[in-house]
């Protein structure tokens, strides 16, 4: 089974347990592969999810609301267009006016704030262990080899093909070292441990090369 049906057969496994009608769940699949599968995304692909959902397997044990996390990982990037700064509001729309009539107010209101989160990717509430494990995830690729980092910023500067190079350069520095002053990138003891060191060379390497 190749990942997109796996990430396919995680997502309708999800609705199902929440309840959501076979319908639906098709038409909530089909309209998040077009979502996407948009020509303008490099990396904020089907990949980037799947590549979430493996993260979220393996520390799922460890979350108070899981399927709330999950749902966040599918839908936090549904609305992705890098000419725009309220990507993260759209996406939290779209998921309420999929879900809005089958799940509870709790769980919309859970989603739209970790979706919301992804903005700032800032933990304003050190105690809600959820939120760091769900933006540590959202980050991991922070924290991969550095040939991988390599690829995913390239990435990135694809999908900013709009910008030139000379804006990019000090757009893209600037966050880059706006993480890199924070005392910790990772919020999880678990993902702070397996990719903090290799994140920091990763972002400390490409501020070199965007410096050339």
């Amino acid at each position: 089974m190749g990942k997109a049906m796996q990430l396919q057969t995680q997502f309708k496994q999800l609705l199902t347990g929440l309840n959501i009608p076979s319908a639906s769940i098709d038409d909530a699949w089909q309209t998040l592969a077009n979502r996407y599968g948009e020509p303008h995304r490099h990396y904020h692909t089907l990949m980037h999810i799947e590549s979430m959902t493996r993260y979220f397997d393996g520390i799922k044990a460890q979350l108070n609301a899981p399927n709330s996390v999950l749902l966040a990982i599918f839908y936090h990037d549904i609305i992705y267009d890098p000419t725009c700064n309220d990507n993260e509001v759209n996406s939290a729309m779209v998921f309420t006016q999929t879900f809005g009539s089958y799940l509870s107010q709790t769980t919309l209101n859970r989603v739209r704030a970790l979706t919301m989160a992804t903005y700032k990717h800032e933990l304003i509430d050190p105690h809600d262990t959820d939120m760091g494990y769900f933006l540590d995830i959202d980050l991991s690729i922070l924290g991969i080899s550095l040939q991988r980092y390599q690829d995913y910023a390239k990435a990135i500067r694809q999908e900013y093909h709009h910008v030139s190079d000379i804006d990019y350069q000090q757009g893209r520095k600037a966050v880059l070292e706006r993480f890199l002053q924070r005392p910790r990138l990772y919020f999880s003891e678990f993902f702070y441990t397996k990719f903090e060191q290799q994140a920091r060379a990763n972002l400390s390497q490409e501020i070199a090369e965007l410096s050339v």
